[in-house]
């Protein structure tokens, strides 16, 4: 499993909830290594190093048939105006990148050209739009869980290995639609963020046969229950199919 966190860890007005994301995001790919199959390969890229370019640490990989593929980028973002209509991933800036931005669209289709199994793409960052003027040059074409005691781990790794090593497709996940603000505080840093990894660490305890879309669906739920939605509603590109049949 190829993994990248790309995190804006220097920006002076979220870099505080970026770090926090970066540290909950890591540890959710510990469990995943933990409870599946899946050799780790995880890069994070932060502070000066989380950059446009950070991509081509995934990009310029040789990825095979049987890869897990998953990115992870939490920093300012934008979608183009006249874009819109030929995308829904928006651009992603940088602190220290100012004049550069990253192409998420661009990335996620390089990434599918190469076939892996299983992509999986998170960006919790703004969608507001702006004018072609505004932007930088862009870049890249390249429930209630249980006590500890209740825990059931079996299932949990089940779960896991349902979820990550017996599915195939790809999950792109834009935390804000177009035209709105990806919103987050210094306690549980970004909310979509917190409300996805939430909704995993559910799903993998409660549920017998879950699929992204269950993941989809519980994270929309928590982020309803935390009056989230009335602001920020993220997009959802679920295109996964099982590797095992259903019993």
């Amino acid at each position: 499993m190829h993994a990248l966190i790309i995190a804006d860890t220097d920006d002076e007005d979220i870099g505080c909830d970026v770090l926090c994301d970066l540290k909950n995001v890591s540890h959710m790919l510990d469990r995943v290594e933990e409870y599946t199959n899946l050799e780790l390969n995880k890069m994070i890229c932060k502070g000066e190093s989380a950059t446009a370019f950070a991509f081509l640490h995934l990009t310029s990989l040789d990825i095979g048939p049987d890869d897990v593929v998953f990115f992870y980028i939490a920093s300012r973002g934008y979608l183009i105006d006249t874009s819109l209509l030929q995308q829904i991933l928006p651009y992603a800036e940088f602190t220290h990148e100012p004049d550069v931005g990253a192409n998420l669209h661009s990335v996620a289709t390089v990434l599918k050209e190469k076939n892996p199994r299983l992509l999986i793409g998170i960006a919790d960052i703004c969608s507001s739009i702006v004018s072609m003027d505004e932007a930088p040059e862009y870049v890249v074409s390249l429930t209630q869980k249980g006590e500890e005691d209740d825990v059931d781990h079996e299932k949990i790794a089940a779960n896991y290995r349902r979820l990550f090593e017996e599915s195939t497709g790809s999950v792109l996940v834009c935390s804000a639609s177009p035209g709105q603000c990806a919103a987050g505080d210094d306690d549980v840093g970004g909310f979509f963020t917190y409300c996805f990894l939430e909704a995993i660490d559910i799903v993998v305890q409660i549920y017998e046969m879950p699929t992204w879309k269950t993941i989809r669906g519980t994270t929309l739920y928590l982020m309803h229950l935390n009056d989230f939605l009335e602001d920020q509603v993220p997009y959802f590109e679920v295109n996964v199919s099982s590797l095992t049949p259903a019993k």
